[in-house]
């Protein structure tokens, strides 16, 4: 059980977030993994589903997005995201297990300057942006664009899922009074739009069963070419140890005894899905 929400229009970009619960195939389940991730200076995604397909994929948009600044001097996926939903897609074909037994859930954000941001910069101390969010779903991966007359978005499954959904247009009625938290120091300091955001998140948590969501959040403000992700924890703890790549999230399944787990409330199983755009070796 899981969810991931993106919101798009604020002023200086957009918000991803996402709790680090998963849940085994006999329903235990544990703080464990990252599912908001970076993947280009201006963009981020967060996923639902298999976790280690999951990671696999953020792996490799963000090989995609460095390659993409690399080559074009471009951090915004707008682009770019059709041409990566179809080599997702050809990679999960080309695995029969992966396609016929695993679900996974994509959430990618993407923003990018507005015209005459160097002016507003100048009046208000930070530049202006626009910003929308993509949907891919295994196994085509067609990518489904936020409508214009929205600004959130959410994906996942569960309890917790559910009451998210529910509580997003109150949470998109209140952009327009973030500005403050975006543009004054003092707040920005503090995690920006960032915070009360959180307090939204922090009243969705509480109205939920305990297993069905963690307390410890990720969150990444996105803005052009200076995105970041910081930690969030409702109980005042400091955020376990949870696996942000493949690598660390084999060791942390293997202590706990499981072959992969899912960020969503799916059955999961263990899979021989290659690395996207890797070919399977005769």
């Amino acid at each position: 059980m899981t969810w991931v929400i993106g919101l798009t229009g604020l002023h200086t970009g957009a918000v991803v977030a996402g709790d680090v619960r998963v849940t085994t195939s006999v329903g235990h389940a544990f703080d464990g993994v990252q599912k908001v991730h970076l993947v280009s200076q201006s963009a981020a995604v967060g996923f639902a589903g298999s976790v280690r397909l999951g990671l696999r994929a953020v792996a490799d948009l963000q090989r995609f997005g460095h390659e993409l600044e690399r080559t074009r001097s471009v951090t915004d996926f707008r682009a770019i995201i059709d041409q990566w939903a179809r080599r997702a897609r050809h990679a999960w074909e080309r695995d029969v297990a992966a396609a016929s037994r695993e679900k996974l859930h994509l959430l990618v954000v993407t923003t990018w300057l507005v015209e005459g941001s160097t002016d507003i910069e100048a009046v208000l101390g930070v530049p202006f942006a626009q910003s929308t969010a993509f949907v891919l779903k295994s196994p085509r991966f067609n990518v489904e664009r936020l409508p214009a007359d929205r600004r959130s978005v959410a994906i996942g499954s569960g309890q917790a899922h559910a009451r998210l959904s529910a509580e997003l247009g109150s949470i998109e009625e209140e952009v327009d009074g973030l500005l403050t938290f975006e543009i004054q120091p003092a707040f920005v300091q503090a995690g920006g739009a960032a915070s009360p955001i959180r307090a939204v998140l922090s009243n969705v948590i509480r109205d939920v069963e305990p297993a069905d969501v963690s307390e410890y959040l990720h969150v990444a403000m996105v803005k052009p070419n200076a995105s970041t992700v910081v930690t969030f924890d409702m109980g005042g703890l400091r955020m376990p140890d949870v696996a942000s790549t493949e690598e660390e999230w084999n060791r942390l399944a293997a202590r706990h005894g499981v072959a992969d787990a899912t960020a969503a409330h799916e059955r999961p199983v263990h899979t021989s899905m290659l690395p996207l755009g890797e070919k399977r070796p005769d």
